[in-house]
């Protein structure tokens, strides 16, 4: 019929980003969202530790590597990417 089937995003990525959306949205409540994916986890600790951010130190709270990419790089982050 010609129509464009996309993948439905996951729904961790759903949660995350109406988290982002909310007045009352924190750190932690955006770390307990991405706990639920053990891989999405994995690549934020990785972003927040990368040489882009310059930290002098490891990062692995999910909080804080959340507060130093900031909401914007979450968000992207989740996105479904187009191609």
């Amino acid at each position: 019929d010609g129509s464009i089937k996309l993948p439905s995003p996951p729904v961790v990525a759903l949660k995350i980003l109406d988290s982002v959306r909310e007045e009352d949205s924190n750190f932690e409540k955006l770390a307990e969202i991405i706990q639920a994916d053990p891989a999405l986890t994995a690549q934020t600790l990785k972003v927040a530790n990368s040489s882009l951010y310059g930290v002098s130190g490891q990062i692995s709270s999910l909080p804080q590597a959340i507060s130093m990419i900031g909401t914007q790089a979450l968000k992207n982050t989740v996105s479904p990417k187009k191609k």
